[in-house]
């Protein structure tokens, strides 16, 4: 399982411009790039839950007054 924490959806949105760009740079030829997806994409079944909002008690601050 893998989690990752934001504080805005724009950190979000970041995160994806940066996953990409760092695939790039890994895979700077598009052939070797393309070729790597497909390998890696077998390895998973596809079936996934992307949940942006999803409320997890445990990992609240308690505001102390």
């Amino acid at each position: 399982m893998e989690a990752s924490f934001y504080d805005s959806l724009a950190d979000l949105e970041k995160s994806n411009d940066k996953h990409t760009e760092l695939i790039n740079t890994a895979w700077p030829k598009e052939k070797d790039r393309k070729a790597f997806m497909t390998q890696m994409n077998m390895a998973f079944t596809g079936i996934h839950g992307d949940y942006i909002y999803y409320n997890e008690p445990t990992l609240s601050k308690e505001v102390v007054k």
